[in-house]
């Protein structure tokens, strides 16, 4: 079956309408990301939604550039554009505006930046003040006590560190002892096979005890 054609006209209901106008809209946002790197065309889009929320793409710079540049286009290309002088006035307004926004935003990521970055300092050297303490800055019972636990939590870590390392040396000595061990039998197991083999050589009786053991023919005359 075919897909059913949907009549062009205005949505009655409310929900069918803004999940339409969603669905739509980024079909066309998505063409028209396409276009230019298909065909190397500058595309600019305005849209409102039916609740006046605004979406704009530009391929190009920014969306006022793309009106500034249509402004700035030939007659025969523009059409005919009312209030021109203040339109243009404004797009530059709006465009310089833009970009000090753009700029005052990066400014305040940077700002919050180094404010953390800043942070992250100060609590680490204060952990480093608990570790390497300077005692003519102790002033209370209560820094000396707290210098003291930071020390001890320090000790008892690296003592366990210490065991763990302990234990991996053990189990790895004992893995070489048992290797050593398993071919130092091989070697003695392989020693005694060749010894038995040489005095089998030096003395064929050995080698064959059937013809030690066959009976023999007496002839008595």
């Amino acid at each position: 079956m075919g897909r059913r054609e949907i009549p062009i006209k205005k949505i009655a209901s409310t929900v069918t309408l803004q999940t339409t106008y969603t669905k739509r809209r980024d079909g066309i946002l998505k063409k028209a990301n396409e276009l230019p790197v298909l065909c190397d065309a500058d595309v600019g889009l305005l849209m409102f939604s039916p609740t006046g929320r605004l979406t704009k793409f530009s391929s190009c710079g920014s969306i006022e550039d793309m009106f500034l540049r249509y402004i700035d286009q030939h007659d025969e290309y523009q059409g005919s554009v009312e209030n021109e002088e203040r339109l243009c006035r404004s797009l530059k307004h709006s465009k310089y505006e833009e970009e000090m926004l753009e700029m005052i935003a990066k400014k305040e990521a940077l700002e919050r930046k180094l404010l953390e970055l800043n942070k992250q300092h100060d609590e680490a050297e204060e952990k480093m003040s608990f570790y390497q303490p300077k005692v003519e800055n102790i002033n209370t019972i209560g820094e000396a006590n707290m210098c003291q636990q930071h020390l001890d939590g320090a000790i008892q870590r690296v003592e366990k560190l210490k065991e763990q390392l302990l234990v991996k040396v053990s189990e790895s000595t004992i893995q070489e002892i048992n290797e050593l061990q398993a071919v130092d039998i091989m070697s003695t197991k392989f020693s005694t096979e060749d010894s038995a083999g040489c005095k089998r050589k030096r003395n064929p009786s050995i080698n064959s005890p059937e013809e030690t053991n066959s009976p023999t023919l007496a002839l008595n005359y």
